[in-house]
């Protein structure tokens, strides 16, 4: 458990070291320069105390034996400069050191700024990344909240990196601060020590709460955003079904558990800030009175050193301040963080590898093989597939048709390459799909869906997304075999008219026809739709089967489609049941058998029973 432990921690920094290693020359600038800063920060405290001590012209005790040393060597130039002289140098020295300390301190917050955006940037881009290079049967299993949650998630590095480097500086202060304390008195320094030590019990104890409350703010927040997206989504659903007051609702009390633990996190955040200044207050009390007690009758002697000393506690309070409050900040962060590192770290493990080869020219030049195919999308389930076996050979026109649940959409599953069979084999010439790369296959693939997406952008655009190369004589030529110049004509910009998110300016059958010219652009050796002439009307319908036609011979058409007059003349028709192929053939050969397929070819000759015809999708 111990090991897991380690290798999870070491996995941790490794993911984090890759999001900063580009960045790395920026992050070895602000460490230098916080190390430089802080020294600096100290050695002005020391020309100060020094030159109080030149100014009242006594030398500092025998406890503090830096300064005594310091003292020695100063006293061969008081005789030259004089005492007032020697004073304003080391008061000189002091204010440079101060003004050296701030550049520095700049240059440290410039650098890091720097590695904010570059961190930032780079989670940003390996989320969105691993997210898309996922396997589907992976990626399809998170819900559109979880996926842009975590694209959110990168913001928080940039706040997490600000936090890391005033806590880094606050530190090296500190310790700055505490070597100057020790050299001036080792026992104010241990009044000091145990002050402080009461300062970190009680704040740890905070800040605890504050990191708990805030991974239960995470979790509340994440929630909010998947069922906000989810009802975003179907929000033609909830007015449709009247669940509006419903929806309101759920969202209100999903983010009044959120708000609850937002406030319990700020509550116990904001004890932090006063906490410090009544303790701090305390403290100074305690460093008068140990101050007083330690003059005794040497208090002029001592009485520099006392002011120096008070005033590097007095510049240390803030910065262990800042360092409560910045591990607080951080204990905040950290379950943002860990969800980004734990979702980087699985997709390593299951990114998807394509095999090796030369497939620059793959083509497919015979025939698609299933042998044996089954298909079981989760464990539990029943297998949208069983032992599916067929032939599609090039350039023949496949129909796949069965009632709802059949399989027909697990064949195009398994075709693209979104889910690898469980069992049994796809060949394409002879070799397994799984050996070919999958950038290579599906360049030959063109896929149209009963629900296309389109993407806001231009007409023209979401044609030419289909092939980046393609020529403009290649687009017009696509939307005039799509039959999309038919409407595009009659649009105030033509092609370049905005179609808006998902093409929601158009109708579904005008969406169909431009995901149609999408897919015949890519000129694919298998072309599959997907109920791509369901939103058709009969004139749009039969000039896409004379355009599907003319491709047939140089290319394999899959059809999936309820309306079975569009599959009429397929060279063999598919009819599925329960998973398993029960019927092959052509049209005229399946109506005499009289099986599923004749059944169904009466109800929709008929006109009867719609709501029963839907199921042949």
């Amino acid at each position: 458990m111990q090991s897991d432990s380690l290798n999870s921690r070491w996995l941790d920094v490794r993911i984090f070291w890759h999001l900063s290693r580009n960045g790395c020359g920026w992050g070895i600038l602000a460490g230098l320069a916080n190390l430089a800063a802080v020294l600096f920060e100290g050695s002005s405290i020391a020309f100060l105390a020094l030159g109080l001590h030149v100014l009242v012209g006594t030398a500092p005790s025998a406890e503090s034996p830096l300064f005594a040393h310091s003292w020695n060597w100063l006293s061969s130039w008081s005789g030259s400069l004089g005492r007032e002289k020697l004073f304003f140098v080391l008061a000189s020295l002091a204010i440079g050191s101060q003004m050296l300390r701030s550049v520095l301190q700049f240059s440290a917050s410039y650098a890091t700024a720097q590695l904010q955006a570059l961190v930032q940037a780079e989670a940003y881009h390996r989320i969105f990344q691993k997210i898309v290079r996922l396997p589907f049967s992976r990626v399809s299993a998170y819900r559109l909240g979880d996926l842009t949650h975590l694209l959110n998630q990168a913001q928080y590095l940039h706040e997490f990196l600000s936090q890391l480097n005033l806590l880094i500086r606050s530190c090296l202060l500190a310790a700055v601060y505490l070597a100057l304390l020790l050299s001036l008195s080792w026992r104010l320094s241990l009044i000091a020590l145990v002050v402080y030590a009461l300062i970190s019990t009680l704040l740890s104890r905070i800040i605890l709460h504050v990191g708990r409350h805030a991974s239960s703010f995470t979790q509340a927040t994440q929630s909010i955003l998947q069922q906000t997206t989810e009802f975003l989504q179907g929000i033609r659903e909830i007015h449709t079904f009247a669940r509006e007051e419903e929806a309101v609702q759920r969202v209100k009390r999903m983010a009044s558990e959120g708000m609850s633990a937002s406030r319990a996190a700020t509550v116990w955040g904001s004890l932090v800030e006063p906490a410090i200044d009544l303790l701090m207050l305390l403290g100074a009390a305690v460093f008068l009175v140990g101050g007083y007690l330690w003059s005794g009758s040497r208090a002029q002697q001592i009485l520099p050193s006392l002011l120096a000393f008070l005033v590097a506690v007095h510049r240390m309070t803030p910065r262990l301040g800042a360092v409560h409050t910045s591990l607080a900040a951080i204990a905040g962060l950290l379950p943002h963080l860990k969800q980004v590192i734990q979702f980087l770290s699985e997709s390593e493990e299951e990114a998807v590898s394509d095999p090796t080869g030369r497939w620059e020219n793959f083509r497919l030049k015979d025939q698609i093989e299933f042998r044996n195919v089954s298909l079981q999308y989760r464990p539990k389930e029943s297998p949208a597939l069983r032992g599916f076996s067929c032939t599609l050979p090039k350039g023949s026109m496949v129909a796949l048709v069965g009632t709802s649940g059949a399989g027909k959409s697990s064949i195009a599953d398994l075709l693209v390459r979104l889910y690898p069979p469980t069992n049994g084999q796809i060949l394409i010439d002879g070799t397994s799909l799984e050996e070919i790369p999958i950038e290579a296959w599906r360049n030959r693939l063109g896929v149209v869906s009963q629900d296309p997406f389109l993407f806001h952008g231009t007409l023209w655009e979401n044609i030419a997304f289909g092939r980046r190369d393609a020529r403009s004589e290649e687009i017009l030529q696509a939307a005039r075999a799509a039959r999309v110049e038919e409407f595009a004509s009659r649009l105030e910009e033509g092609y370049q008219t905005v179609i808006g998110s998902r093409g929601f300016r158009l109708s579904g059958g005008q969406r169909q026809r431009i995901a149609l010219a999408r897919a015949l652009i890519r000129q694919p050796d298998l072309l599959i739709l997907d109920e791509a002439t369901s939103a058709l009307d009969s004139e749009s319908e039969r000039f896409i089967q004379e355009a599907l036609d003319q491709q047939r011979h140089i290319r394999t058409i899959l059809v999936i489609s309820h309306r079975l007059s569009t599959v009429t003349r397929a060279d063999q028709i598919l009819v599925l049941e329960h998973g398993q192929l029960t019927e092959q053939g052509r049209h005229a050969e399946l109506l005499r058998r009289n099986s599923l397929y004749a059944r169904l070819w009466r109800l929709q000759s008929e006109g009867e029973g719609t709501a029963s015809v839907e199921a042949v999708k």
